[in-house]
């Protein structure tokens, strides 16, 4: 996401607080005028299932009644995903206090560890089961490399050769298994 108007601003304002200095903005003038004058509200742009599962762990009742407490709430059909997401990664149970809930559901110990990793639950998910399957480094070296976005080089000319290199360190199963070994080879 761009930066807005009033983050530039912001910015030109720490400029000269300890030094003498100047700001200089490598952007078009036509591309300047087309940002947005704020950038909308961190609550509106996180990934909320890490806030529901932290919410949860506090008790302090559904998720859809704390966000909506928020000063910049998010939709309410986004904190329905999250709690949808987490129920699918087996964060959160179907039921809260034994009574289906589609908008909440009891905090299930995976759900519990993976609230305290400061990552992706998807990936906290992967270090989760690496440890109860006693392969923690291999999963940890995975979820590494799946939080960035390619470890493979993939320049326009090289792309292919990306791909290839990719396949062939995956071995034909998957991109973790090549992301695994491509590491173990770079080691």
């Amino acid at each position: 996401v761009y930066a807005s108007k009033t983050n530039l601003k912001q910015r030109e304002g720490r400029v000269g607080r300890t030094k003498q200095g100047q700001v200089i903005r490598m952007i078009f003038e036509k591309h300047y005028k087309e940002l947005a004058n704020e950038s909308p509200a961190e609550m509106q742009r996180t990934c909320l299932e890490t806030v529901v599962l932290k919410a949860k762990r506090l008790n302090m009742g559904k998720p859809v009644d704390i966000l909506g407490l928020a000063l910049n709430p998010p939709t309410r059909s986004a904190i329905h995903d999250a709690i949808l997401v987490l129920k699918e990664l087996g964060a959160l149970t179907r039921y809260n206090r034994d009574c289906f809930n589609y908008e909440d559901g009891d905090l299930t110990f995976a759900g519990r560890m993976m609230s305290k990793l400061p990552i992706d639950v998807r990936l906290s998910k992967i270090i989760l089961f690496g440890y109860i399957f006693k392969v923690l480094d291999d999963a940890v070296i995975i979820a590494s490399g799946l939080s960035v976005r390619s470890i493979f080089k993939q320049q326009n000319q090289q792309r292919l050769d990306a791909y290839e290199m990719k396949f062939e360190l995956g071995q034909g199963s998957s991109d973790c298994i090549a992301i695994l070994n491509a590491y173990k080879k770079w080691r």
